[in-house]
């Protein structure tokens, strides 16, 4: 398996909502002009024609994509007036529940509130009774929904009408992951607080507090409120010693993602240093081979061994002239392998092994 310092930083794939980006162009796509007339009038919260239309339709009326006139008002969030209304005749109807309704995609009306952070609409829904929990067809539940999107007063509403702060998607990526992938340091504070599990992994082996430490898949900004991430994830119960499927450590994936206000974080709790992943790298070996000078310091500073070298036999200096070339010679004077003579001798340091 891929360690989280390879692959997370390309891709959230694995803690991304199906369906949130492609809702709007899905609408509609149907060739029924009066059917296609009555989702957009629904999605931009034209209530006299969607009330007009409705008279000849049925309210259970859809496009190709299973979106109703509800689901599309729900989505547009600009009439709750109109929303109430086709609530109303739906129960007039006497169908199906209208709570239960999804589109193509499995999102329900209260998914869809939350996703698109329509907090107005999300608790007229809960006060309606809708479930808290329907998961869309890839199993993201409302509140992992609103939580990737950074909808800080949904993701508030459902927590304190408590919603699943655990339940994972069908690649096992909860709510906290999704926020911390994407970089939304206050709904991450909100669900920590609210005893979301930072240790809870995915499908992948990837959990938030992993996340939290690999700055390339991170949106937080400088170093400092990268750490205090961090720390509010071990305040939390973040175990320093979890591994990816890699083996790679929370110190490890922080190393090479130059995340060095992690870093300094993780330090702080005294971390084995010279723990190897599963091809025999080191936190300073990755730091070195990433480019990443202020966390080579850091690691030196606190005792890491500058000699080590991985199963393949590559040394920590040769990881960082192979690595990024940008800063090579700075890499190497940080980890004190630099071609400069040692008092008394005519060698360098890194021939004195």
């Amino acid at each position: 398996s891929a360690s989280l310092y390879q692959t997370f930083g390309r891709s959230n794939a694995t803690t991304r909502p199906s369906g949130l980006f492609n809702m709007g162009q899905a609408f509609s796509s149907t060739r029924n002009v009066e059917i296609a007339d009555l989702i957009q009038s629904s999605l931009g919260g034209d209530i006299d024609r969607v009330i007009v239309l409705l008279d000849s339709l049925p309210v259970t009326t859809c496009d190709a994509q299973g979106n109703t006139a509800l689901l599309a008002a729900v989505c547009g969030g600009k009439n709750l007036v109109l929303i109430e209304k086709i609530i109303a005749l739906h129960q007039e109807s006497g169908g199906s529940d209208w709570r239960l309704q999804k589109n193509s995609l499995g999102c329900t009306a209260l998914w869809l509130s939350a996703a698109y952070g329509h907090a107005n609409v999300l608790k007229l829904l809960l006060d309606a009774d809708c479930d808290i929990n329907t998961p869309n067809g890839a199993g993201d539940t409302p509140l992992l929904a609103a939580a990737y999107k950074g909808h800080l007063e949904c993701v508030t509403m459902l927590m304190d009408r408590d919603a699943d702060l655990n339940l994972p998607n069908t690649r096992g990526s909860a709510p906290l992951l999704s926020a911390t992938a994407t970089g939304h340091i206050d709904i991450v504070c909100a669900l920590l607080k609210h005893g979301a599990d930072p240790n809870q992994p995915n499908d992948s082996g990837i959990t938030s507090f992993l996340s939290a430490c690999a700055s390339s898949a991170l949106s937080y900004g400088d170093a400092r409120k990268r750490g205090e991430i961090v720390q509010l994830m071990l305040d939390n119960g973040g175990d320093i010693t979890k591994t990816d499927a890699n083996g790679a450590t929370p110190l490890m994936i922080a190393s090479f993602g130059a995340n060095h206000g992690a870093v300094r974080v993780l330090l702080k709790k005294s971390p084995d240093l010279e723990v190897l992943d599963k091809t025999g790298q080191t936190a300073l070996w990755l730091a070195a081979n990433a480019g990443s000078i202020q966390c080579c310091r850091l690691l030196v500073e606190a005792g890491a061994h500058v000699k080590s070298k991985n199963r393949a036999g590559v040394s920590i200096e040769e990881a960082a002239l192979k690595g990024r070339a940008n800063g090579c010679a700075e890499i190497i004077e940080a980890i004190g392998l630099a071609p400069r003579a040692v008092e008394g001798t005519n060698e360098t340091p890194h021939l004195l092994s």
